[in-house]
């Protein structure tokens, strides 16, 4: 989020200064703390280097088909909608963005089920926006959860349709198996570290600023036709071809919104957690 080039070489000075620092004094988590802030800030205007590869993690440049897939050959996905005005207000409009003739939408009482009729299985259960005020909303996604694990439907895709105050909710229903979170909610890069905990390998796109429901429909669509193809996701493809999108909307303020949407692979905070974690096990 920083353009100022001489506050990026003053801050880039000041890592590898304290890195010296810390190796001069014999301090093994400095060493590994400043070691990676270097690297991590060096990559951010070298596309040479390849993180994945230097700091031992799994891919944050491209999300493999069969990564997210049970062992049927299904995607399931949860999408988290909250009982609020805003909830209420763009479910109907993610329900038609589904066609009809490639999608099957079967509504239940508290949630609704999407599924592709081509290409790859991919199944999408979303909870109805039920009145907040009565917990309504919680009660349906708690039911939805049952049913998941009735049915043995492991959720890989998680997708957070609601304020930054409704996520703490989305984000007590994260496991382990979670490989892909999208927070369409404000703010939702400030909960890397919690989610991480929980999900250590999660691709995660979040936002710094306001979340955006005209932004957050084309991030899920094209994620879902990529599901369904089969193919590898590459998220430089993806946020170049949506940003093609974004950046010819005559509206600015969409322009700058989707400027403050983070992908996986510039998600700089979450990479550092994952490699600082990732160090310290290797350390044990």
């Amino acid at each position: 989020s920083i353009n100022n080039i001489q506050l990026l070489q003053n801050m880039l000075q000041n890592v590898t200064a304290n890195e010296q620092k810390s190796i001069d004094e014999n301090n093994s988590k400095g060493k590994t703390v400043y070691g990676l802030l270097k690297l991590i800030f060096t990559s951010a205007n070298d596309n040479a280097i390849d993180l994945t590869s230097q700091l031992g993690i799994p891919s944050i440049y491209s999300l493999d088909n069969k990564y997210i897939s049970d062992d049927n050959g299904r995607i399931i996905q949860q999408v988290f909608f909250y009982g609020d005005d805003d909830g209420k207000k763009f479910f109907p409009a993610f329900i038609n963005s589904f066609n009809v003739k490639d999608w099957k939408i079967t509504k239940q009482k508290e949630w609704v089920e999407i599924k592709s009729l081509k290409g790859k299985k991919v199944w999408i259960y979303a909870n109805l926006p039920l009145d907040s005020d009565k917990n309504l909303d919680d009660t349906a996604q708690a039911h939805l959860q049952l049913y998941l694990k009735k049915n043995d439907l492991n959720v890989t895709v998680v997708v957070h349709r609601g304020h930054s105050y409704w996520l703490p909710r989305t984000i007590a229903h994260l496991d382990g198996n979670t490989k892909v979170i999208l927070l369409g909610s404000c703010g939702g890069y400030k909960n890397l570290s919690e989610i991480l905990e929980i999900s250590p390998d999660a691709h995660i796109i979040s936002t710094k600023e306001i979340g955006k429901g005209d932004i957050n429909k084309p991030i899920i669509n094209y994620l879902n036709q990529s599901f369904i193809s089969g193919k590898m996701l590459v998220w430089k493809d993806m946020w170049t071809a949506l940003s093609k999108i974004f950046y010819a909307d005559p509206n600015k303020t969409m322009r700058e919104s989707w400027d403050d949407y983070i992908p996986p692979y510039k998600n700089l905070g979450a990479i550092f957690i994952k490699a600082y974690n990732k160090q310290m096990e290797n350390e044990l």
